[in-house]
């Protein structure tokens, strides 16, 4: 066989081409370590953002909750008793919280007791100042207020963790010294 005839017969032979090894080396660059960091960054910042404002949505929900248990318990002792109570006759921390009743005091309507139990608090249950009034932008407890004038008319509320606030009038038959 002559010189060109082996080149093509080694040409169109069936054995595969010998394997050049590579000269890139095995693992990943910085920059695409980097990315792929950033990219977790950023969906972990995502994560986090949306498990608080569903932690916030919670709260609020269960406040509302909170909110119906109250009036029902407020409107249920007034038809009892005749009115419902100054927050003074029952509770003497209340003159701290410029005469509101707050979720975080150990009185907190107490006079729902006997026949309610203890009622709901706020999920969070804070004032920034011991003092405060309660029902103020803010805050972070239940408030409840017996107005006797001009018509006699409970005041509860709290406010959201967006820092609306959300209360409510209930008309009463009066304002009662227990």
């Amino acid at each position: 066989m002559t010189r060109r005839a082996s080149r093509i017969h080694s040409y169109f032979s069936l054995q595969p081409a010998p394997v050049r090894p590579s000269r890139r080396p095995q693992g990943f660059t910085i920059v695409e370590l980097l990315i792929v960091v950033v990219v977790i960054a950023i969906l972990a910042a995502i994560t986090i953002v949306a498990y608080t404002g569903i932690q916030s949505q919670a709260r609020d929900s269960q406040r509302l909750q909170d909110m119906a248990t109250i009036k029902k318990a407020i409107m249920m002792y007034d038809t009892e008793n005749g009115g419902a109570p100054l927050v003074s006759s029952y509770n003497a921390a209340g003159g701290t919280h410029a005469g509101w009743d707050a979720s975080v005091d150990a009185n907190w309507l107490a006079f729902l007791r006997d026949k309610h139990g203890p009622m709901p608090v706020d999920p969070v249950n804070e004032l920034t100042s011991p003092t405060a009034n309660p029902s103020s932008v803010g805050q972070k407890a239940y408030f409840y207020y017996c107005y006797a004038t001009p018509e006699p008319r409970v005041r509860y509320g709290y406010h959201k963790d967006n820092g609306d606030f959300w209360a409510e009038y209930i008309p009463v038959e009066s304002c009662i010294t227990l």
